[in-house]
C-alpha cells in the first residue's frame, strides 16, 4: 500500500561502486568493458523505516530495497532490484529483473516451509516497482564530497543543506471540532441492522480519524434495493439524525455530523436530501468517495449481458457488478441518458446531483484505475478494461465524470492535501482498504481523510 508523505526516512548504505553508478553514461570504455564494471558492482541498499501504518508493505514497517546497476543497449544504465517484506511467519520477496517483475511468497506456520514462485503481470504495479523505478529516474550527482571508513559502509553528501528533503508529519490532528461521524457503504450489503462499531468494509481507518468524537458503521442493505427506495433513504437519514444530540428528527435536520459515504451511500443519502427526508446543518459535513453520481457503466454491462446482447461476459467481473439477472441496487445504477435509465431514474440522478453540489465538504474520485497493490488490483484493471466505460478516467468501476457529480474537475487536485482530490486509485482503494502508497501522491486515500478536517 504505497506511497505517501507519512512515511519514511532512507538510509543509503553499501556505496561500493557509487562513484561509477552516478556517473551514469559518462563511463569511459566500451560496453563490455562497462558491462564488466557495473556486474562487479556492489548493490545499492536503502533501508526504509515507514512511520504510518497504513502504509506498511505486507505487514512490514521496515524493509531493504537493494538495487543493482545494469546497462542498457543505449549504455544508459538503469537497475534491478529486490525487496523482502518479513510479517511473522510469511515472507514476501519481489524481485524486479530487466522490467519484469517476480513474487516469491514463502511461509512456515508449523515449521515447514512453503514456497510459491510466481511471474506478475504488467497490470500489477509493486513497491519495488516504484521505488526502483524513483531510482532509474534519479538525477546523477556530478561531484560530491565523500567520507568514506574502511568499511563497505560510504556517506556521501552534496550541498546538504540544499540537499534536506522535508517530509510531511506522519499523522495529522484535527484542525477544526470533533463530531460523530457516520459511515455508509456501497453496493451489495445485504446487512439492514442499522448501526455498527466494527467494519471490514472500511478495514481500520477508524485509526486514522482524528475527528470523529465517535464512530458508527451503517448497515443498510444495498443489494435488494435500488439507491431510489424510499424505505432505505428514510434510513440513512434516522441513522444520521441519531448520531447527534443536536439533530433534530422534528425539522428533518442531521447537525454537528461527519457523513462518509462511500459508492451508492452517495446515491442514498442525495437522494434522500433531494426528497426532503433529511437535510444537513452547516455544521455537519458530507465526505464523498467514489460516488457514482450518474451511474456506472458497469450495471448497463451487466444487464446488456443478461439480456442476451453482450458478445461475452468476463467472469471475473461478475465480482464487482454481480451475476443475472441483476439485483434491484445494480439496476438502478444504469447510467444516466442510457439505454437501462428510465426518464424518472434519469429525474432521480439530478435531483441527487443538485444536493451533492449543495451538500458535499470533500470528495474523492478516481481518473485511473491503477490502484494499491492488492488481491483487488486485478480484477478492478479488468474492470476498468472490460466494462464499456464512457470514459477510460474511472476507478474500474466509477468514472471521474460521474464521480464529479457536476462540480468543475478543475475543482480537483492530485495531491491528498486537496479536499477536491482526483487519484489513481480504484473503487476498493477509496474505501481505505488498501492503505496508502509511499511515493504517489495521487495513491492517499487514508492520510487524505486523516489530514482533511
Amino acid at each position: 500500500m504505497w506511497q505517501s508523505s507519512r512515511v519514511l526516512v532512507l538510509a543509503l548504505t553499501s556505496f561500493l561502486g557509487l562513484s561509477a553508478v552516478s556517473a551514469g553514461p559518462s563511463f569511459r570504455g566500451g560496453h563490455g568493458d562497462v558491462a564488466r564494471r557495473l556486474a562487479s558492482a556492489s548493490s545499492l541498499r536503502l533501508h526504509f523505516t515507514i512511520k504510518r501504518d497504513s502504509m506498511y508493505i505486507n505487514g512490514a514497517s521496515e524493509f531493504d530495497v537493494f538495487a543493482n546497476p545494469v546497462l542498457s543497449e543505449n549504455n544508459s544504465i538503469a537497475f534491478n532490484g529486490q525487496a523482502t517484506f518479513v510479517d511473522g511467519t510469511t515472507v514476501q520477496k519481489y524481485l524486479l529483473v530487466d522490467g519484469v517483475t517476480y513474487s516469491v511468497a514463502q511461509s512456515s506456520p508449523y515449521g515447514v516451509v512453503s514456497e510459491t514462485v510466481s511471474c506478475l503481470p504488467a497490470t500489477v504495479t509493486t513497491p519495488l516497482q516504484e521505488l526502483v523505478g524513483a531510482i532509474n529516474t534519479a538525477t546523477p550527482v556530478v561531484t560530491a564530497a565523500s567520507a568514506a571508513s574502511a568499511n563497505s559502509t560510504r556517506s556521501l553528501a552534496q550541498n546538504a543543506e540544499e540537499a534536506t528533503v522535508t517530509i510531511s508529519a506522519s499523522s495529522c490532528a484535527c484542525k477544526g471540532k470533533m463530531r460523530p461521524c457516520i459511515f455508509f457503504e456501497g453496493l451489495g450489503s445485504t446487512d439492514n441492522s442499522g448501526l455498527s462499531d466494527t467494519t471490514d468494509y472500511f478495514d481500520d481507518i477508524a485509526k486514522h480519524a482524528p475527528c470523529c468524537s465517535s464512530i458508527k458503521f451503517a448497515k443498510v442493505n444495498t443489494a435488494d434495493y435500488p439507491w431510489t427506495s424510499a424505505t432505505q433513504q428514510q434510513k440513512v437519514c434516522d441513522l444520521s439524525i441519531s448520531m447527534s444530540p443536536t439533530s433534530s428528527a422534528s425539522t428533518k435536520t442531521i447537525d454537528n455530523t461527519i457523513i462518509v459515504a462511500h459508492s451508492m451511500g452517495n446515491l442514498l443519502l442525495g437522494g434522500a436530501i433531494a426528497n426532503g427526508k433529511c437535510k444537513l446543518s452547516s455544521t455537519s459535513s458530507w465526505v464523498a468517495l467514489s460516488g457514482p453520481m450518474k451511474g456506472s457503466m458497469g450495471s448497463d454491462y451487466l444487464q446488456n449481458a443478461c439480456s442476451g446482447n453482450s458478445n461475452g461476459f468476463v467472469s471475473a467481473v461478475a465480482n464487482l457488478i454481480g451475476r443475472c439477472p441483476a439485483n434491484p441496487a445494480t439496476a438502478s445504477l444504469a447510467y444516466q441518458a442510457e439505454a437501462y435509465a428510465s426518464s424518472a431514474l434519469n429525474a432521480a440522478y439530478i435531483a441527487a446531483q443538485t444536493a451533492y453540489r449543495s451538500y458535499v465538504s470533500a470528495a474523492m474520485c478516481s481518473n485511473a484505475y491503477d490502484g494499491l497493490l492488492s488481491l483487488d488490483q486485478v480484477v478492478y484493471k479488468l474492470g476498468g478494461s472490460v466494462i464499456n466505460h464512457k470514459s477510460k478516467e474511472n476507478d474500474g468501476i466509477v468514472e471521474y465524470a460521474s464521480c464529479a457529480g457536476g462540480f468543475a474537475t478543475s475543482k480537483f487536485s492530485n495531491t491528498h492535501t486537496s479536499p477536491f482530490y482526483v487519484t489513481k486509485l480504484n473503487h476498493a482503494d477509496t474505501a481505505f482498504r488498501h492503505g496508502d502508497a509511499l511515493f504517489d501522491n495521487s495513491q492517499k486515500p487514508v492520510k487524505w481523510f486523516e489530514c482533511l478536517l
